[in-house]
């Protein structure tokens, strides 16, 4: 399993529910499902952007909070695990045909914070 948690400030002067939407929309991008959850969001399988993610299973919990008058806070913590082709290519590369272990260790170079943290720069552009 791997987790990373990504931070983000976003100054605006629009009321936070402008900044909930242009976040829900930037996180679209990425892909996958997002359900409203509390005072943010949560992302399942939001992966477009992420190198070596196609071995992996995805969910991160984002939140949003206002600081100060014109201030926003964004907290993201992603989660991933190893996936069905992970494992699949793990015991085939083992017993059968070698190379096909190097599939899972792509996994270990799994970075998906540059991915998010464009989404939320996205969402301070759509706030302009």
């Amino acid at each position: 399993m791997g987790s990373k948690t990504v931070y983000y400030i976003l100054d605006t002067d629009k009321p936070i529910e402008q900044v909930r939407d242009a976040l829900k929309k930037s996180l679209m991008f990425l892909g996958g499902t997002t359900f409203e959850v509390g005072d943010g969001f949560q992302v399942k399988q939001g992966m477009n952007n992420v190198n070596f993610a196609f071995t992996a299973n995805f969910d991160a919990q984002v939140n949003v909070r206002q600081s100060t008058a014109n201030r926003y806070e964004i907290f993201s913590t992603i989660n991933w695990s190893p996936n069905g082709l992970f494992w699949a290519c793990l015991i085939i590369g083992f017993f059968v045909f070698g190379i096909l272990w190097v599939i899972p260790l792509l996994y270990l170079f799994i970075d998906p914070s540059q991915a998010y943290q464009q989404a939320f720069f996205q969402a301070q552009s759509m706030l302009k």
